[in-house]
């Protein structure tokens, strides 16, 4: 990893424009950064941090106040730079129109505007833009804190250690006030996997219990919560099937009434939302994948996508191009993967636990499948958004079944070691498209 980030810079652009986030960087510093990236992996330094996670769990009000720092820190390192269409969507958003494929997401922007003027204010589309990107990292950094405590109720330890490795991928760089839509999908699609996980845990399912009292959680719920994601971004339809299957192996398929009003809120309101402020649907159906009106990666040149579409499926080119986008979005997927291969399972496993981790894994698969099919055809630099999108799930998922796999102590290092490394090719180069470094 520390290797990747520090050659990167110095390669012809855009070799490894996945790790390239050090380009900002001095190079007299980047030795430095080095340095201190080995001592994370190599000294001993999670012996002390490794103390941290052991104190009491932290209370609510100081979880809000550090999510509310966190989201300032993301408005103070707003992005400077635009990618994929952020223009068209910010001028859209700034007529209050709906996007069709991120409904809800430019439903939100649009209200913002629309909120700005009813206070007699001018909010420029843009910022209507980055208030939702920003608004997904407060969400985003609340779920992977529910993540690691659903994942992991009996271990505090590791609790945190998925919580760090999540809040430190490049991935955070969509909350940084980014005039684009994709922010509010990775917030979603974490909490459906939180639900997923609570489902699973014999103290939070929703089974009867002994009093007769209602259980604490419902998948009612979760398919809430698939439903609002799909309308927040149509692709994350992927995550469907672990849903269905969590709901049968539950044993909750009924009432079937109240499931199907939990699926058809969300939808209905994405669609009522279009309905109204909505503009050029058969434009938004033609071009939903693009200006080569191809969603899907082509596996062979055609004439009405060969003047855009840069590589095609299966070639060196499109496995580079996805190398890159998940360097990008997570460096941390070599060292957890190898870790991940070699360690043993500690202690028993029983049927929930096992039936998670297929959920899960099937989760993982048909999010990846998304990120390697769809087209982006703008290329891969410019539209690195809507690649990473589908990457999440399959990260989120990796770190839990490596640290289900080890124990408390190297479940720290890992978080420790990884997450920090994450963290320094995250923020130079948040800070440098925030125009900090230049």
């Amino acid at each position: 990893m520390l290797a990747t980030l520090w050659i990167a810079p110095i390669t012809v652009e855009p070799t490894l424009w996945g790790a390239g986030s050090w380009r900002g960087v001095s190079p007299s510093w980047r030795p430095l950064l080095v340095m201190f990236g080995l001592s994370l992996a190599l000294l001993p330094s999670a012996v002390w941090l490794g103390r941290l996670p052991r104190v009491q769990r932290m209370p609510g009000w100081a979880l809000f106040a550090i999510v509310a720092i966190v989201m300032a820190a993301f408005w103070w390192a707003k992005s400077e730079v635009h990618w994929a269409n952020a223009v068209i969507i910010a001028k859209a958003a700034g007529r209050g129109e709906v996007d069709l494929k991120h409904t809800l997401a430019t439903t939100l922007a649009a209200g913002f505007v629309a909120a700005w003027k009813l206070a007699g204010e001018t909010l420029k589309g843009e910022d209507g833009l980055g208030l939702v990107s920003v608004l997904a990292g407060g969400l985003f950094l609340s779920g992977s804190v529910a993540l690691g405590r659903a994942l992991f109720p009996a271990s505090l330890v590791k609790a945190r250690a998925t919580t760090m490795l999540l809040v430190t991928t490049g991935l955070v760089q969509q909350f940084c006030g980014v005039a684009e839509t994709y922010p509010l999908s990775l917030p979603a699609q974490l909490w459906v996997l939180v639900l997923i996980a609570r489902a699973f845990d014999p103290e939070q399912a929703d089974v009867p219990s002994d009093s007769g009292a209602p259980a604490r959680h419902s998948c009612v719920m979760l398919l809430f919560a698939a439903s609002v994601s799909t309308g927040v971004f149509v692709a994350t339809i992927f995550l469907w099937p672990p849903v269905l299957l969590t709901v049968f192996w539950r044993g909750t398929i009924r009432p079937v009434l109240v499931q199907l009003i939990a699926i058809a809120i969300p939808i209905a309101a994405a669609v009522i939302s279009f309905r109204t402020w909505g503009r050029n649907l058969e434009g938004m159906l033609r071009y939903s994948g693009g200006m080569d009106e191809n969603y899907w990666v082509p596996i062979r040149p055609e004439d009405g996508s060969a003047r855009t579409t840069h590589f095609l499926m299966f070639s060196i080119e499109h496995l580079y191009a996805r190398v890159n986008a998940a360097f990008l979005a997570a460096p941390a997927w070599i060292p957890l993967g190898l870790v991940g291969l070699v360690a043993r399972r500690s202690g028993s496993t029983d049927t929930q636990r096992t039936r998670l981790h297929l959920t899960f894994l099937l989760a993982a698969l048909g999010s990846l499948s998304y990120a390697i099919l769809i087209n982006p055809d703008g290329g891969p630099v410019t539209e690195w958004m809507e690649t990473t999108t589908g990457l999440l799930v399959p990260f989120a998922c990796l770190v839990f079944f490596v640290l289900d796999r080890v124990s408390e102590v190297r479940a720290t290092t890992l978080a420790v070691a990884c997450g920090g490394i994450s963290l320094m090719h995250a923020v130079p180069w948040i800070l440098s498209n925030a125009g900090h470094l230049s």
